[in-house]
């Protein structure tokens, strides 16, 4: 049953593509775009995110371990940093939106960002904080007034 339009070009109809651990996951059919339907509920996202087994413990619905997967997120992130210094050689404010550990902010700031990040998971946010030095929040609405030179996600 259809609960809602495509999050992103609002389009009514889709297609079911797979469905994990009790979400139905559909294609929108104009933009191809996949998407939970219904979304979870805030407060059932936060419940998810705030489980510990998510970053480490529970590979089916998150990670064995993230912090173990630094190594092989390395070369993910300096490509990522490589294609920012394209865009931006002055480096700048830099938010990491879903930020984790704080791997790619930290990486990002011994290039020269000053860095920013959200990340959901409360005890994350916290091992974040701690890695960078900076506050690391955990909604975009409490992020502190201000302009970014570069967002990622």
């Amino acid at each position: 049953m259809r609960r809602q339009s495509c999050p992103i070009c609002g389009a009514a109809d889709s297609l079911p593509v797979t469905s994990r651990r009790g979400y139905q996951y559909v294609r929108c059919i104009a933009c191809r775009t996949v998407y939970v339907d219904p979304m979870p509920t805030p407060g059932e996202v936060a419940v998810f995110y705030q489980n510990p087994t998510y970053l480490a413990g529970d590979v089916e619905a998150g990670y064995r371990d993230y912090a173990a997967m630094h190594k092989a997120l390395a070369p993910h992130f300096r490509r990522r940093l490589r294609i920012l210094a394209e865009l931006l050689p002055q480096r700048g404010r830099l938010l990491d939106v879903g930020c984790a550990d704080g791997y790619f902010l930290q990486l990002a700031q011994a290039e020269g960002w000053e860095v920013a990040g959200v990340e959901i998971s409360e005890p994350m946010a916290r091992e974040a904080s701690r890695r960078l030095g900076v506050p690391v929040v955990t909604s975009v609405d409490k992020l502190p007034p201000g302009a970014y030179d570069a967002v990622t996600l």
